[in-house]
């Protein structure tokens, strides 16, 4: 799967790292996918099979909240949850904040805050 931002999530200490973006991303880019890898205290992929609901709290440079489903890349074993970017999704400039959140027997567990910046573009007038 291609990918326009990736990060890791661990769940123990709540470290996170940026691991690569293979495209800078702007208002109104859509299409593009969200990549993270949930790790444990070890920094090993974390099994997110059993998990029944995966989303990702999303703060916008604005401060308002949004909150995207996320799917699993294969079958939960390997750590990997992504979202795949729709129109109007990146609507203003600035850094946004992302969190993955994971329910799992009625829990919901939260994971360390990344952050990525979504970049101006230039509009056409109508």
């Amino acid at each position: 799967m291609e990918y326009d931002f990736l990060y890791r999530s661990r769940y123990s200490n709540k470290s996170i790292w940026m691991i690569t973006m293979t495209n800078d991303l702007y208002i109104g880019v859509f299409g593009r996918n969200i990549v993270v890898i949930v790790l444990d205290e070890d920094g090993n992929a974390l099994d997110i099979s059993a998990s029944t609901a995966r989303k990702f709290r999303v703060e916008k440079p604005d401060k308002a909240m949004v909150y995207w489903t996320a799917s699993l890349v294969t079958d939960g074993t390997d750590g990997k949850l992504y979202y795949k970017i729709i129109d109007d999704d990146l609507d203003i400039p600035g850094t946004w904040r992302i969190q993955t959140l994971l329910t799992s027997v009625g829990i919901v567990d939260p994971s360390s805050i990344g952050s990525f910046v979504v970049k101006e573009s230039l509009t056409e007038e109508e």
